[in-house]
């Protein structure tokens, strides 16, 4: 097997690793928040819980759709057939082709990026406002009125440029 084969099986055996941590992680943190809510301990909210589940789902899904195409790519370079392919989908020939020959990594990989940003966002801008109020020495109310101004803003447009 040549080296550059026995790289990309090694890269693709630790990004299944992540996505298996992540998996993992996502099923402890609904063990602990069952567990709070068993005792009465907590009540599961879509700000404290929902919203980052639903995210890092929709990530494991991109970056599983992502993986299954680059297993897809790193087969056909091993000589596996359409056919075969599409078996091991449960798919037709042609199915298979249809969905995995014209693969665009760089789309997978930026809904995967799309996705995490979305997930991070609350996190850096709550960064931000503790930065605020640490720097101008604010009050409660102040970094609430603060935070409302934040949450009331127009969504932030991206820039001009080439779109894929």
């Amino acid at each position: 097997m040549s080296g550059a084969y026995r790289n990309t099986i090694r890269a693709h055996a630790h990004a299944l690793s992540d996505v298996g941590t992540t998996y993992r992680g996502l099923a402890t943190e609904h063990r602990s928040a069952a567990s709070a809510v068993e005792r009465d301990r907590e009540k599961v909210t879509y700000d404290r819980h929902f919203r980052a589940w639903i995210l890092r789902v929709g990530e494991l899904s991109a970056a599983a759709e992502r993986l299954l195409a680059l297993e897809i790519e790193l087969a056909r370079s091993f000589g596996v057939t359409w056919e075969e392919v599409g078996a091991a989908l449960g798919v037709s020939r042609q199915a298979a082709w249809d969905r995995f020959a014209s693969h665009d990594r760089w789309q997978k990989s930026r809904r995967i990026t799309q996705l995490r940003n979305a997930r991070t966002a609350p996190m850096r801008e709550a960064a931000v406002l503790l930065k605020v109020r640490d720097q101008v020495d604010g009050s409660r109310a102040e970094l609430h009125a603060l935070q409302q101004w934040l949450d009331e803003r127009p969504p932030r447009t991206p820039p001009p440029g080439p779109r894929s």
